[in-house]
């Protein structure tokens, strides 16, 4: 605890709230860059193709929302927007250039981003767990009928 003293020691309230709202834009930045990381993963090995357009960034959330032949969608339809909202957070803080953020847009983000994206992430990946770790259905042309009514 004195450690923490003497590093406050001089600082104000407001800078402590400053570096507190920078260091929390850091992690909802590195919270959206892992889970864009995570989609770009499962585009490229599940879905077979990661957009390239020069809007590969909605294309791949909106990949993401949408099930597939072979998986069902990462994320809710209704998730999306959320999803969006942390990823413009994201463009912003990284267009930054030295600017502060705005205290209210980080607290902001970060209540929604607890509430209802990283929790409808991680269900979406459980339930793509769950997808993928059951056993294909049963190919009927193999199932050694043959087409007779006869017993040989």
């Amino acid at each position: 605890m004195k450690e923490l003293e003497n590093v406050l020691e001089g600082e104000s309230l407001e800078d402590v709230k400053d570096n507190l709202t920078d260091s929390i834009g850091k992690c909802l930045h590195g919270i959206f860059c892992s889970m864009e990381s995570v989609f770009t993963d499962i585009a490229r090995t599940i879905d077979g193709e990661v957009p390239s357009s020069s809007e590969w960034h909605s294309d791949l959330l909106r990949q993401m929302s949408t099930e597939t032949s072979v998986r069902p969608p990462v994320i809710a339809s209704s998730l999306r927007s959320a999803v969006r909202d942390l990823m413009g957070f994201r463009h912003v803080f990284r267009g930054l250039y030295g600017e502060p953020l705005r205290r209210d847009d980080v607290l902001s983000c970060l209540d929604r981003t607890c509430s209802e994206v990283v929790p409808g992430f991680l269900n979406g990946l459980r339930n793509l767990e769950g997808h993928m770790n059951q056993d294909p259905a049963p190919d009927e042309s193999k199932d050694g009928d043959d087409g007779t009514d006869c017993d040989s």
